[in-house]
């Protein structure tokens, strides 16, 4: 049978993650013998298992789709995340958002340390946690507030 039900594509095809599009094509080989709809003429669900066998199948034999799932464990993420939906994807945010790089961290951690926009953070957390420093230096966003800034309020 071939019902997802909380398990993952290779499970369902009863093969490993690490399986070899030869074996998933002989898992599915085996299993479509057995779920197709005309040998089990008496089975109502017999086609929707079939349907979800093929759809199963489609994912783990295609390659990008199969990685697409691997990334994400999403059926639905595969089928439309694959191939060139997923390069016209990507090539449309690398256009809208700049590449990061060290260059521009290191320029926002020495705009940030000691900075107004840190200090207001520290504040705002020495507030939240009524003074409690220990836990005002593990708040977020975890930049590494400046230990001057940090002693200032202690």
């Amino acid at each position: 049978m071939v019902e997802l039900d909380g398990k993952t594509l290779y499970e369902a095809l009863g093969v490993t993650k690490d399986a070899s599009q030869a074996e998933i094509r002989k898992a599915y080989m085996k299993l479509a013998l057995q779920l197709h709809p005309d040998k089990n003429p008496g089975d109502e669900g017999a086609k929707a298992k079939f349907q979800t066998l093929q759809k199963v199948y489609a994912i783990l034999s295609d390659e990008d789709k199969r990685k697409v799932y691997d990334q994400t464990g999403s059926i639905e993420d595969s089928e439309e995340l694959a191939g060139e939906k997923f390069n016209e994807l990507y090539q449309y945010y690398r256009a809208m958002y700049a590449k990061v790089t060290e260059e521009d961290l290191d320029a926002f951690h020495e705009s940030y340390r000691g900075g107004e926009e840190e200090r207001g953070e520290v504040l705002k957390y020495y507030q939240q946690f009524r003074g409690d420093m220990r836990k005002v230096r593990l708040a977020p966003p975890h930049f590494g507030i400046s230990w001057q800034l940090a002693a200032a309020f202690s």
